[in-house]
């Protein structure tokens, strides 16, 4: 048995689109009795800034206090969608933070091409750690991604490390 309490915001000033999600869970009772609070925070900004080009800055984070929570309530970084450079789900735990800043430019000098539109070139950094009971060393990604309506290319490198990831795909999200 849990209690769950959360809260959301949406609020848009001018331009400026601001949304967040908090939700705090306590369990009532845990398999080994382990006693812990655990809260998930989800935030996002879009705004414009120079002619059509736009910046999101978007940030996650998984704070546990208390006992260290049971592997079923870890969350994971690594493979797409958060840092590409890295194996799918390779880094995890009870505490994660993921913060991600996209910079996107449209090219509508190409003009439409067919129904598809324009395409945008994006560029990006994420950042982001996870652990149990606390959080190691940050992993960063720097990319770059094409995008045409539902396709998206991405180039992503780890500039410490230089690992690449290159990914092509369908995405049904903006």
């Amino acid at each position: 048995a849990w209690g769950v309490a959360g809260a959301s915001l949406q609020r848009e000033i001018q331009d400026v689109r601001i949304t967040g999600r908090a939700l705090v869970e306590v369990p009532v009772e845990t398999p080994d009795d382990s006693r812990f609070v655990q809260g998930t925070i989800d935030a996002r900004i879009d705004f414009p800034t120079v002619r059509d080009h736009v910046f999101r800055f978007e940030a996650h984070a998984l704070i546990t206090g208390g006992d260290i929570a049971p592997a079923q309530r870890f969350s994971y970084l690594g493979g797409s969608g958060t840092l590409p450079t890295m194996e799918l789900l390779s880094m995890g735990g009870d505490q994660l933070l993921f913060l991600e800043s996209r910079y996107t430019i449209p090219v509508e000098q190409i003009g439409p091409l067919w129904r598809f539109g324009s395409p945008s070139i994006s560029l990006r950094h994420m950042i982001g750690s996870a652990g149990v009971d606390r959080l190691p060393g940050f992993v960063n990604n720097i990319g770059v991604r094409i995008a045409l309506s539902l396709f998206k290319a991405d180039f992503t490198i780890d500039p410490e490390s230089r690992d690449t990831d290159v990914s092509i795909g369908l995405s049904f999200s903006r």
